[in-house]
């Protein structure tokens, strides 16, 4: 979780997103949900 505090992430609205989208994620999109990519396409702070 200390890539959420560097990109200023919140950890729990991190995870609970990731755990929501990865089953439908294909393999190319998982770059998408890393904590830096959160924050800017999901306000995840």
């Amino acid at each position: 979780m200390s890539d959420c505090k560097k990109h200023n992430v919140n950890p729990e609205a991190w995870l609970s997103y990731v755990l929501e989208k990865i089953p439908s994620a294909s393999i190319l999109e998982l770059e998408n949900l890393l904590p830096q990519n959160f924050n800017l396409r999901d306000g995840g702070n």
